[in-house]
């Protein structure tokens, strides 16, 4: 309360006029600019909640922290791989781990500024603050914010703005689990998987949706991570492949090298197809009408052809469309099924007409 008019005197005035409350003297108006707290000279904000400069993403933030972490890995499976006298795979691996490490250099330079003024965009856990609702200009230190802004979080020690002590801890422990389950993601990935991602040029994200399946099938493991190099080796765009073997482990039909469909099994062994042709063409008839009957004309152009899987690639995009797959009718090239079949046939008949003639020269010979 103002104290009464010629009592005390006049009330006091900010610089700019306006009159303040007693014992508050020296302290703008909000919205006029405010002094640090007394006893706090020169804080800087909290990361994350401004004070100018560059500031790294949050993407590339957790991109440096999951290379760091897959560095790591790498490193303590080249060191398991020489206790275990695998000179091979220690080189493999340490090479790998220099790859990352470039990785990681190229980002810190890029973003060298914002590092050193610790500006990472989104703060950890046991830092003060955390950036604030899109609109909202950030707080200045030391300064509490009001009640009813959500997405703050409340000052360290404190038991948050109108809020029970009880309620304010048990956020504070959802928000420290979330960020140990996040980092317990990041850093669980396996190193085999990193070896495959870096061989084939694939994305953290596309790694990590491997990783989550491949942990599932513990009792495969080996045998999964063997098959998805068959499957992805000399294909055109891996990542594709790759997705079309995550759905199938999440579906639980992944069968390594051998697709889900039976009949396309039996048509990969017939005509020598390939590991990729023969997940795609798997893929693709998932979704046709009649992929029997497919299936039975999709054979005849196979078994005429010297380059079944390349067929295969080729015949992909009308049955993608939808497109009738018509019966094939020509002759059977050089090297393929249909005429390998046909020598064999006349190398048959051969051998018997000549064993029947030999018979007949000697029963002549003989009389």
């Amino acid at each position: 309360l103002l104290p009464p008019g010629g009592i005390g005197g006049p009330p006091p005035m900010f610089p700019s006029g306006l009159p303040g409350l007693p014992g508050l003297t020296g302290m703008g108006p909000p919205g006029m600019g405010m002094p640090p707290m007394p006893g706090m000279p020169g804080m800087r904000p909290p990361m994350g909640m401004g004070g100018g400069g560059p500031v790294v993403p949050p993407a590339v933030m957790e991109q440096l922290n999951n290379l760091r972490e897959d560095k790591k890995k790498m490193m303590r499976a080249a060191e398991d791989a020489e206790e275990e006298g695998d000179e091979d795979a220690m080189e493999f691996k340490l090479m790998m781990a220099e790859e990352i490490q470039e990785k990681i250099t190229e980002l810190e330079e890029k973003h060298k500024d914002a590092l050193a003024a610790g500006n990472t965009g989104s703060p950890f856990p046991g830092q003060m603050g955390m950036m604030p609702p899109p609109g909202m200009r950030p707080m200045h230190p030391g300064m509490m914010p009001p009640p009813g802004l959500p997405g703050l979080m409340p000052p360290p020690g404190g038991a948050g703005w109108g809020a029970s002590p009880d309620l304010s801890s048990n956020m504070t422990l959802q928000q420290a689990l979330e960020y140990e389950q996040q980092k317990n993601n990041s850093s669980n990935m396996e190193p085999e998987v990193i070896e495959l991602a870096h061989h084939f040029n694939l994305t953290d994200r596309h790694a990590r949706l491997l990783n989550e399946q491949l942990k599932k099938r513990n009792n495969t493991y080996e045998d999964d991570i063997a098959s998805m190099y068959e499957i992805l080796k000399g294909a055109k765009n891996p990542a594709d492949l790759l997705m079309v073997s995550i759905r199938w482990m999440s579906e639980g039909v992944f069968r390594g090298i051998y697709t889900p469909n039976p009949e396309v099994e039996k048509m990969s062994v017939k005509y020598k197809l390939d590991a990729p042709s023969s997940c795609k063409l798997a893929e693709v008839l998932e979704g046709r009408k009649d992929p029997d009957d497919d299936l039975r004309r999709i054979c005849s152009h196979l078994e005429r052809s010297n380059k079944p899987s390349s067929l295969v690639m080729m015949m992909l995009k009308d049955l993608k469309n939808g497109n009738p797959i018509s019966e094939c009718t020509k002759q059977p090239a050089i090297g393929s099924f249909l005429h390998k079949m046909e020598n064999k046939k006349q190398s048959d008949r051969g051998g018997r007409s000549r064993s029947r003639g030999g018979g007949r020269g000697g029963r002549d010979r003989g009389g």
